[in-house]
C-alpha cells in the first residue's frame, strides 16, 4: 500500500511532466492514425508482386539443348550477353564494376554430367544471387526430370522453360475499412 501511495504521490508532484508526456503520445497515435491510410491509397493498396531485371553474362562451353534452353530461359526476365573470348581478368572486372551482376559460365560436358555450371558475383549472398541460382537450379530439374521421362534433349529445354515460365496470381481482397 505504501508503494501505492507513494507511486501517486509522485505523480501529483510531477504533473507538468505527466502532462507532457500524455500530450506527446495521444498527438503521435492521432498522427499514425492519419498517416496509414494516407500512405495505403499512395501507394495503390497492397501490391507485392517484385519484378527485377539481372544483368547475366554467361559463356556456354557446353552448346548442348540444356545450356542454351538455360539461358533462353535466363533470357525471358533478365537482360543476358554472351561473353566469348574474354579473359577471366576482363569477366571479373566486368563484375566488379556491376556491368554484369552475375556471370555464368557453363563447362563442356555439363549435360553430359562430365563438367558443372559455376557463377561470379560482387553481390554474394545477395536476394538476386538467390532468386538467379534458385531460376537456374529448377530449371536443371525440371529438364533433368522430363529427359527421364524419355523426352528428346529439345523438348525437355522447351518444356521446362514451358513449366518455370507458368506462373499463379495471389490477389487478396480486403474490405474498404483495411481490415482483411
Amino acid at each position: 500500500m505504501h508503494l501505492f501511495k507513494n507511486f501517486f504521490k509522485l505523480l501529483k508532484n510531477n504533473s507538468t511532466g505527466v502532462i507532457i508526456y500524455a500530450v506527446i503520445f495521444v498527438a503521435m497515435v492521432i498522427g499514425v492514425m492519419v498517416a496509414a491510410p494516407a500512405m495505403a491509397s499512395e501507394t495503390g493498396g497492397p501490391d507485392y508482386a517484385v519484378q527485377e531485371s539481372i544483368e547475366i553474362s554467361y559463356i556456354d562451353g557446353d552448346h548442348s539443348a540444356l545450356s542454351e534452353g538455360l539461358i533462353d530461359y535466363l533470357s525471358v526476365n533478365n537482360n543476358v550477353t554472351a561473353v566469348f573470348g574474354r579473359s577471366q581478368s576482363s569477366i571479373q572486372d566486368l563484375v566488379f564494376f556491376g556491368l554484369s551482376e552475375y556471370h555464368l559460365y557453363i563447362e563442356d560436358g555439363f549435360a553430359d554430367g562430365t563438367g558443372e555450371i559455376t557463377y561470379l558475383t560482387n553481390m554474394d549472398k545477395s536476394g538476386s544471387i538467390y532468386m538467379i541460382d534458385n531460376a537456374v537450379n529448377n530449371y536443371i530439374q525440371a529438364y533433368k526430370d522430363y529427359e527421364n521421362m524419355g523426352y528428346a534433349p529439345e523438348k525437355c529445354a522447351e518444356l521446362a522453360k514451358e513449366l518455370m515460365l507458368d506462373t499463379a496470381t495471389l490477389n487478396i481482397v480486403q474490405e474498404e475499412d483495411g481490415r482483411s
